[in-house]
C-alpha cells in the first residue's frame, strides 16, 4: 500500500508547519497558495517530498 497524501484542516498553519518540520526535518513545502472552498477562504500548504506529502488547510469549521 503507497499513501500519496493526506488533507488536514489545523486552526494555524505555521504553528502546524513548525512541528512537522521538527518530525520530518528531510521533507520540503512543495507547494502553497489560497483557495475558496465552499465559500470560505483557505491557505493551503503542501508539505513532503517526491513521494507522499500532507496537504494542511486553515479556516475550517468547528474544534479540530
Amino acid at each position: 500500500m503507497h499513501l500519496e497524501h493526506l488533507n488536514l484542516v489545523v486552526s494555524d498553519l505555521d504553528e502546524t508547519l513548525t512541528f512537522y518540520r521538527a518530525a520530518f526535518p528531510h521533507w520540503r513545502v512543495r507547494g502553497e497558495g489560497t483557495q475558496s472552498w465552499y465559500g470560505t477562504k483557505r491557505r493551503w500548504l503542501h508539505f513532503g517530498d517526491d513521494y507522499q506529502y500532507l496537504t494542511f488547510n486553515d479556516n475550517g469549521l468547528g474544534d479540530n
